[in-house]
């Protein structure tokens, strides 16, 4: 008896076993899409805590200030996989030369340009970028550079504009906004504008201009983020930053008249303070990109 019913157990758990196995073998398996996805890179600019605003007055540095023009590039974008691998961005190449720091391309190198570059006018609002063709993945983290180095810094952006006008690195015709020196052949990485309070106590009306113009080779900041992120194949994915205005501007004393302006690639005899003060605050935009 006690066989029996041994061999009867033993049989009916062959048979649940075997329905198990039945119904697993019928679902549905969803295959997983490896097809690239969409990178949607957010640089949200706030002055501190408050959103970046040209209509509102600020207080950095104990000052009165406003804002009428922010805008940054970034490029060499690497997102870091949770490998440890890199990936770098890359977009449809545009094949043209160089141009020497005078301008002159008639004897310069051919190029193809092929990172993917952002360009963000914060004081327009544009604080999202898409990068298209990102593979899918886990990803652990993000670098790139805020700026453009050699020798894409040195094309000639009236190329880029005929080549492709829509491209980031075309030349803007807005002269107030323009982001390429066509004179020194190179592109304008940060370029801030606004006005301050220069009073002793600083908490009046902001009436006293300043202008940041910050290029040239050695003026580039690398950022590093470290955050966890997903792109889905077929799927547009948001890495979210931050850049606070606040700390690009710390420790600027805008009574002293130097430091109200940089253009960097000014004569240094005429404008010494021009790349100490530019150097310094590309060493804070380093500092002032966080992820959210």
């Amino acid at each position: 008896m006690n066989t029996m019913m041994t061999s009867t157990r033993l049989s009916l758990a062959s048979a649940v076993c075997a329905l198990v196995l039945f119904a697993s073998s019928c679902q549905t398996v969803t295959p997983v899409d490896n097809s690239p996805g969409t990178l949607a890179l957010t640089v949200t600019p706030t002055v501190g805590s408050q959103a970046f605003d040209t209509t509102k007055t600020f207080s950095i540095n104990n000052r009165n200030v406003r804002f009428t023009l922010g805008q940054i590039y970034v490029s060499n974008i690497t997102l870091v996989k949770s490998d440890g691998s890199t990936v770098k961005l890359t977009t449809t190449p545009i094949s043209l030369r160089s141009a020497s720091a005078t301008g002159d391309t008639t004897n310069a190198a051919a190029i193809s340009v092929t990172e993917q570059v952002l360009f963000y006018q914060h004081h327009r609002g544009t604080n999202a970028k898409t990068a298209d063709n990102v593979p899918s993945g886990q990803y652990t983290g993000i670098r790139f550079t805020v700026g453009i180095e050699n020798p894409t810094n040195l094309i000639d952006a009236s190329e880029v504009a005929r080549l492709s006008p829509q491209h980031p690195l075309a030349l803007i015709t807005n002269a107030a906004e323009r982001n390429w020196w066509s004179w020194n052949s190179g592109y304008i990485f940060a370029k801030m504008e606004g006005v301050v309070d220069t009073s002793v106590a600083g908490t009046g009306t902001p009436n006293v201009r300043w202008f940041y113009h910050i290029g040239s080779t050695g003026f580039t900041a690398p950022i590093s983020i470290s955050k966890n992120f997903e792109i889905k194949g077929g799927q547009s994915s948001t890495l979210s930053l931050t850049f606070d205005y606040a700390k690009v501007l710390a420790g600027i004393d805008w009574r002293n008249a130097q430091d109200r302006s940089t253009m960097c690639i000014r004569p240094a005899a005429a404008f010494p303070n021009d790349r100490p003060l530019g150097t310094k605050i590309m060493t804070n935009v380093a500092t002032a990109i966080t992820a959210q």
